[in-house]
């Protein structure tokens, strides 16, 4: 495969997302096979010895604290020109679908925490049906929704946006716990290094390379998430053309690292999050409270609560008017079309993986019940997808009947 191919898979969100949910599968298979799963935990538990504090780890943990930060600063990147020139920067335009994620996010809770309010030892697991997938539900979005997907696919980007600043905070705010304090020290000099770095004419990247690499450090041992760094480093990129270049550096720093993310990137993180061992699991594991509060957090909370928060948006006059889930002509067949499209991108949020699958890690200490809420993750995002692509493809028929 030539490179100019192997960027345009990259770049294509439903390739790059089938790869990742392959990797995923994969893993999952192979860590449950009689005759792979020696092999497989031998991988995903292989210590790798760096003489340093808290970098002694096994492959699998680096895939997560490590390699993951590099998805995180991607996402960093990306929400730097959101916010500059992007769907987030007016605040009218952003009001609706930013609520809307909240909707999205609060009623996932809520629906946890009822399924498991006679079980306090699972009651941490509340954030892993918050997230939804940005580069899985656009590309579900643009392969089911035909015509419509023009329209929606703006406020599913803002919506889906929206919510990666809540997972972050989430993350920030709940995984974060007290360590070694003096580290936010050199952490925020390298965050101040990484500034002024980034915005000098001619940025040198084995300058800056190395400056990162010491943020994430100090991020690990302060206990702050290290994916937090890859954040905070994305989002102190200039987000606005500079020393007179037409292109903004943060898009193009998302681009350059962006084919590494959804190539590597993700699958690694994928195959060894997925490495869940179901012996011991049957047919009751699907009745856990974690299994059915992230299964329908994700396939009706995530739903409801954005159609809700939406909803509620167009009764309180808020929006243009030209945005999904804000206003309607009701009884006319064009706007139960418009309706059932809408229904099938609120659904499209439920589609969790990356961010939940690391939730579930880092909300599960005991590796059993970590391993049940990822099941619920990926059987909540396969059946949010199936069935918000179906209400996509009626729509889409009912349109094309009415041409």
């Amino acid at each position: 495969m030539t490179r100019s191919a192997l960027l345009d898979f990259a770049h294509d969100g439903r390739r790059s997302g089938a790869l990742m949910l392959a990797a995923a599968v994969l893993g999952l298979l192979l860590a449950n096979l009689p005759a792979t799963e020696p092999l497989y935990r031998g991988v995903a538990d292989f210590r790798i010895v760096v003489p340093l504090p808290e970098l002694t780890m096994g492959l699998g943990d680096w895939a997560r604290d490590g390699l993951l930060a590099v998805f995180f600063l991607v996402v960093g990147l990306d929400l730097k020109c959101e916010l500059t020139t992007g769907s987030l920067s007016r605040v009218r335009d952003a009001l609706v679908p930013v609520i809307a994620a909240v909707g999205g996010v609060l009623a996932p809770i809520l629906l946890y925490l009822l399924a498991n309010a006679g079980s306090p030892s699972t009651l941490s697991g509340w954030t892993v049906p918050t997230a939804t997938d940005i580069a899985f539900s656009v590309a579900v979005l643009a392969m089911a929704g035909g015509k419509g997907a023009s329209r929606l696919a703006p406020f599913l980007t803002t919506l889906a946006v929206a919510d990666d600043v809540i997972g972050i905070l989430l993350i920030a705010v709940v995984y974060s716990h007290g360590g070694r304090l003096w580290a936010l020290i050199p952490l925020a000099l390298c965050l101040l290094a990484w500034w002024l770095l980034a915005r000098v004419e001619k940025p040198i990247c084995l300058l800056m390379a190395p400056v990162a690499l010491v943020a994430w450090y100090m991020a690990l041992l302060s206990s702050i998430h290290p994916t937090i760094a890859g954040v905070v480093l994305g989002l102190l990129a200039p987000g606005r053309p500079m020393h007179a270049k037409t292109r903004v550096r943060a898009e193009r720093w998302s681009n350059a690292i962006g084919p590494f993310s959804s190539l590597i990137v993700l699958p690694v993180f994928a195959f060894f999050a997925m490495g869940v061992s179901l012996h011991g699991m049957n047919i009751l594991t699907l009745a856990s409270p974690i299994f059915l509060g992230v299964f329908f957090g994700l396939v009706i909370g995530k739903p409801l609560g954005v159609t809700l928060a939406g909803k509620a948006c167009h009764l309180c006059g808020l929006g243009s008017g030209r945005r999904p889930l804000v206003r309607s002509k009701k009884g006319t067949g064009t706007a139960r079309i418009a309706a059932l499209e809408e229904m099938g991108m609120a659904q499209l949020c439920g589609i969790g993986f990356t961010v939940a699958f690391l939730m579930a890690d880092l909300a599960f200490a005991d590796p059993v019940y970590s391993g049940i809420a990822k099941i619920g993750v990926l059987a909540g995002s396969i059946t949010a997808a199936l069935i918000g692509s179906s209400e996509l493809l009626i729509a889409g028929h009912r349109k094309h009947s009415n041409e």
